[in-house]
């Protein structure tokens, strides 16, 4: 099944990045990362493999991510999202890439703050809008994107009756 997508058609006005918990920090990606952004990964999305060169084909080499944000508690990556740019396909438009969190941190509100981080990122290189695509079950995620701002998409006919599920089954 295609993914659900959803578009903020403009990254403006933006909240501040609220401050994390002691012990969090905010910070960028490095190539020393793959590893952890593999086991990341690995535990967010328990449906799909990750090893670290897979990380580093889709974080660190390619030529389209600008920039990943992660959460670092310790020397564990808790939280991610990636600052996707596709200047050909789409110019000017931010893609907000592979948010994912841990299982055991959920209910921080980390993929938020991440996501956010995103947002800015795109406001400071000069986006004009932004996208994502997600899976109907995400539905935490869903709820932090809406409250982002983003909105459905409805780029096929199946969309309309999927995205009325989402929000039946998030209670909206």
């Amino acid at each position: 099944m295609d993914s659900l997508v959803m578009r903020r058609i403009d990254v403006d006005n933006l909240p501040e990045l609220p401050l994390l918990p002691e012990g969090y920090i905010l910070r960028a990606a490095e190539p020393a990362d793959d590893y952890q952004l593999a086991e990341l990964l690995g535990a967010a999305f328990p449906d799909s493999e990750w090893s670290a060169e897979r990380a580093k084909k889709e974080f660190t080499e390619d030529p389209n991510v600008f920039k990943t944000f992660v959460i670092e508690k310790g020397d564990v990556l808790v939280a991610a999202s990636t600052v996707l740019l596709s200047p050909k396909d789409m110019p000017g438009t931010g893609i907000v890439h592979w948010v994912g969190g841990l299982p055991a941190e959920k209910g921080k509100r980390f993929g938020y703050v991440v996501v956010l981080a995103t947002l800015h990122e795109f406001v400071r290189i000069g986006c004009k809008d932004s996208l994502l695509r997600t899976d109907d079950i995400r539905l935490p995620a869903i709820k932090t994107y809406l409250n982002l701002g983003f909105k459905p998409d409805y780029i096929d006919d199946t969309h309309r009756a999927r995205w009325s599920a989402v929000y039946t089954n998030l209670g909206l």
